[in-house]
């Protein structure tokens, strides 16, 4: 990034940390259990599951398990899929938009393996660089590395790529934990009309009742 872009990005971020407050990263006993993974050749059914229990309707699921097909199959993704494994996998659902500045909010829920229970999320995220219009998309997360359920809420840096025109779009993301050492995968579809490419924040909180 430019330095101008990355003074912007520095104030922006240190003015979304200010506004969303995230409780302490979890920090595991020593003797805490940790995840399973789910086998790879189930995360694509995993994840057309727990698409479908947030309703999403079919032409959108279908575009979203799309992408998520050519995302398992990229050879990049394809090595860390075997391993260190995906730790979790979780569905969203998010609205927002904004012109070089973008702010979505939205919920979800998160699946993990070996029979721990799934919980439900919230998820705040803002990206600053290439970004006009308004967009409500639908998509699937997948923690790669993840060795705690605790540790899947917390802040993550991302860079993003996508455009949405009408039910076609098409986006991919990755984030980078700042609390533990994980990454997520991100990809998903929308209805709406944007165009975005850059960096950001994403907060996700768990939202047990």
């Amino acid at each position: 990034m430019r330095p101008t872009t990355s003074i912007l990005v520095a104030i922006a971020a240190g003015l979304l940390v200010a506004c969303h407050t995230l409780p302490p990263p979890y920090d595991p006993p020593a003797d805490a259990p940790r995840l399973g993974v789910f086998p790879p050749d189930r995360i694509e059914a995993e994840a057309a599951a727990v698409l479908a229990s947030q309703g999403v309707g079919p032409a959108i699921r279908e575009s979203v398990m799309a992408r998520l097909r050519e995302l398992l199959r990229d050879p990049e993704v394809a090595p860390q899929i075997a391993s260190p494994g995906v730790g979790a996998i979780a569905a969203f659902h998010r609205g927002g938009g904004g012109f070089l500045f973008k702010v979505t909010n939205g919920t979800g829920i998160v699946a993990f393996p070996g029979g721990v229970p799934a919980r439900p999320i919230r998820l705040d995220h803002w990206l600053f660089g290439a970004v006009v219009g308004g967009e409500t998309s639908y998509g699937v997360i997948l923690a790669i590395g993840l060795r705690y359920p605790e540790s899947f809420a917390g802040r993550y840096a991302t860079r993003e790529t996508g455009g949405t025109f009408a039910m076609t779009s098409f986006r991919t993301g990755f984030g980078e934990a700042w609390h533990a050492q994980h990454q997520l995968r991100i990809v998903g579809s929308g209805v709406g009309a944007i165009g975005e490419a850059g960096y950001g924040q994403l907060d996700i909180r768990f939202a047990d009742p």
